[in-house]
């Protein structure tokens, strides 16, 4: 896990193992402060501080704090990264409030079709030639999505794309 918030929110994401290493990063590596998560949780600093402790064997903070605690944080994905993760599942964030559109939703709704259909060919541990034509079907369905959304972008923007070299 990483424990150093500025490594963590500046691209190398805490992978965290246990509950309270994804309680701990989601309340320490945010950018609402410890206290004033706590003052909202209605518990003190030390105690969410204590119940978030990845080294503690004390309590845990209380399931009804959960909720307020991920509306709280929503620039740290922590929490639902871990959970996602102990159901083989994956987290996207999508953009802000108001900016994803239907295409947008298509996209994502379109690669999750795609790796549903794959985990599942592949659940028996031999993918069919019936299945790899389903996949590939998903697979195309999703890429055409990405390209509609790019169109999208392109026709929208106001000066054309530019390639910028680094």
């Amino acid at each position: 896990m990483t424990e150093s918030p500025k490594r963590c929110t500046g691209g190398q994401r805490c992978q965290p193992v246990t509950l309270r290493e994804a309680l701990y990063c989601q309340v320490h590596h945010s950018t609402v402060r410890l206290d004033a998560i706590a003052r909202q949780l209605g518990i003190s600093a030390a105690t969410l501080a204590d119940a978030v402790n990845p080294d503690g064997d004390g309590s845990m903070l209380a399931a009804k704090h959960y909720d307020t605690l991920l509306s709280l944080t929503p620039d740290n994905l922590a929490l639902t990264g871990y959970m996602a993760r102990r159901q083989r599942a994956l987290v996207y964030a999508l953009p802000a409030e108001g900016a994803a559109d239907t295409q947008t939703a298509k996209v994502v709704m379109e690669f999750g079709e795609f790796l549903t259909r794959h985990a599942e060919a592949r659940a028996d541990r031999a993918v069919t030639a019936k299945e790899a034509g389903e996949i590939e079907i998903e697979g195309r369905q999703a890429i055409a999505a990405i390209l509609a959304l790019i169109d999208d972008a392109k026709r929208e923007s106001v000066t054309p794309l530019r390639a910028v070299s680094r």
